[in-house]
C-alpha cells in the first residue's frame, strides 16, 4: 500500500520534532558541561595546575576547548619510624632511660606540641626499628641545652645522638654538643646512614667526662628512609628595610626549616660590603645607598635555598622620594592615563617621570607632585626621580600595566 501525502507529512514532522529534541538536547548538556567546568575553576580558585580537555558530545558538534583547573596535592613527607618521636603521649614509651631519676618529660622546654624529654647527665634509647638492610635512612632531632657547667678537670665529650645497628656497631653519630658551641637555643642536627642489619636504635644522651654537667633537651626525633633531598624551606628577613641616615643598626633573621634534614649552613651578604655566616643577629650598617641582601642557606646534604631582600640606607640630608599612588610595585589599569601621586622631602626641587614607552613628564607641585602620564597598552615601566638644590636624586619605580 502506497503512502498517502498524509502519512508523508506526518512522518516529516515526527523527523523534524526528533531533530529538534536533538539540539536541544545537546545544548542543554553542553551547558551542564560548561557550568561544571567553571565551578571547578571557580572552587579551586584558579591555583592550581591547568588540565585542558576538549568537551563535545557524541559527533555532532565539537565544543570549545575548556580549561579547568585541578587542585596540585603535596608530596606527603617522610614516615617517622620511631614510637612516640615528639613524645606526645606523655609518656616515655617507645624509649628506655638509662637513669629514670635524671629523665622527664617537660612542658617547659617543649620544642613543638606540649612535651619534650629533658636529662640530666643521662641516656635516651629507643626501642628496635624494623629497617631493610642495604638502604639509606636519615636521623633528625631538635637539641636544646638548657644547663650547663664544668664541676671538673674531665671535660671531654658533650651531648651525643647516634644510630646503631644490631649487632651495636655505631652507623652515624655526633658527640659534640656542648653550651659553648651550639648556645641555648633549639639547633636541628642530622645524621645519614646505611642500614646493615635489618634493625637499628637510637641513643641520645651526654656522652662525656664526670668534670661536666649537663640538662639537655631533646624533641621530634625522626628517622626515616632517605629520598630525594628537598633544599630548605626558608624566608629571610631585614629589619628595618629603610634604615635612616647615620650609623644604625640592622636586625636580620632566617626562619623556616629542612623538611627532611638540617640546616647546616648560612652566608649572608648584605651589599655593603659586611657579611654574617649566622641564620640571625644585628649587624651595624656599614654604607649608605640601595642594596640587595643575598642569604645562601645549605642543608646537610648540600642543598643550598637563596633568598634575597632589598633595603635602603640613606644620607639624612639626602632627597627623599615616596610614590603614593600606585603605591603597589605592579598595577593594572584600564585608563590610557596614569595620575602619579609623589610624596618628596622638603629638599627636593624638581621630580620627573619617564617611561619605557618614551614617555617623560615633570611633576607638578602641589600639596603634593603630581603627573599625568600617558600609558601604552602592555607593561610600562615608569621611573621616578626626585632632584635636590644639590644635584642629588632620589628614584623609585612602578610596573604599570594598560589593558
Amino acid at each position: 500500500m502506497m503512502p498517502t501525502r498524509s502519512d508523508t507529512t506526518t512522518r516529516g514532522r515526527l523527523l523534524m520534532l526528533a531533530a529538534f529534541c536533538m539540539a536541544v538536547a545537546i545544548v542543554a548538556a553542553g551547558a551542564l558541561a560548561l557550568a561544571a567546568t567553571r565551578t571547578a575553576a571557580r572552587d579551586a580558585n584558579l591555583l592550581h595546575t591547568p588540565v585542558r580537555h576538549a568537551a563535545g558530545i557524541g559527533h555532532t558538534a565539537q565544543a570549545p576547548t575548556l580549561t579547568h583547573f585541578l587542585p596540585v596535592i603535596a608530596a606527603p613527607g617522610p614516615v617517622n619510624l620511631l614510637v612516640n618521636g615528639d613524645f606526645e603521649r606523655g609518656t616515655l614509651d617507645g624509649w628506655e632511660a638509662g637513669n629514670t631519676a635524671t629523665v622527664e618529660l617537660s612542658t617547659e622546654e617543649a620544642h613543638d606540641g606540649r612535651y619534650a624529654a629533658c636529662l640530666a647527665n643521662a641516656g635516651l634509647r629507643s626501642a628496635w626499628v624494623p629497617v631493610e638492610p642495604g638502604a639509606a635512612y636519615k636521623l633528625t632531632a631538635w637539641i636544646k641545652i638548657v644547663e650547663e657547667r664544668e664541676t671538673g678537670d674531665d671535660l671531654w665529650g658533650g651531648f651525643r645522638l647516634a644510630v646503631a645497628d644490631y649487632d651495636w656497631q655505631t652507623l652515624a653519630q655526633r658527640d659534640d654538643f656542648l653550651a659553648a658551641t651550639h648556645g641555648s637555643d633549639w639547633v636541628k642536627a642530622a645524621l645519614t646512614f646505611t642500614a646493615t642489619t635489618d634493625a637499628v636504635l637510637v641513643d641520645a644522651g651526654y656522652f662525656g667526662g664526670g668534670g661536666r654537667e649537663q640538662r639537655t633537651c631533646i624533641d621530634d626525633i625522626a628517622l626515616f628512609r632517605k629520598r630525594a633531598n628537598q633544599p630548605p624551606a626558608v624566608t629571610a628577613t631585614l629589619s628595618p628595610a629603610r634604615v635612616p641616615g647615620g650609623p644604625a643598626m640592622q636586625a636580620f633573621a632566617v626562619t623556616g626549616d629542612d623538611p627532611d634534614g638540617a640546616i647546616a649552613r648560612v652566608l649572608w651578604e648584605f651589599g655593603d660590603g659586611t657579611r654574617a655566616l649566622s641564620a640571625s643577629g644585628t649587624r651595624r650598617v656599614a654604607a649608605t645607598g640601595r642594596f640587595t641582601a643575598t642569604v645562601r642557606v645549605a642543608d646537610d646534604e648540600g642543598a643550598v635555598a637563596v633568598r634575597t631582600v632589598r633595603w635602603e640606607a640613606l644620607d639624612a640630608s639626602a632627597p627623599t622620594l615616596a610614590v603614593a599612588w600606585p603605591a603597589a610595585a605592579h598595577t593594572t589599569v584600564a585608563s590610557p592615563t596614569l595620575l602619579l601621586t609623589v610624596t618628596a622631602g622638603p629638599t627636593v626641587t624638581d621630580v620627573g617621570v619617564s617611561s619605557d614607552r618614551d614617555e617623560a613628564v615633570a611633576a607638578d607641585r602641589t600639596a603634593q607632585w603630581q603627573a599625568l602620564l600617558p600609558l601604552h597598552p602592555g607593561a610600562n615601566r615608569i621611573l621616578v626621580q626626585a632632584t635636590d638644590a644639590d644635584g642629588r636624586i632620589a628614584t623609585d619605580e612602578r610596573i604599570v600595566r594598560y589593558v
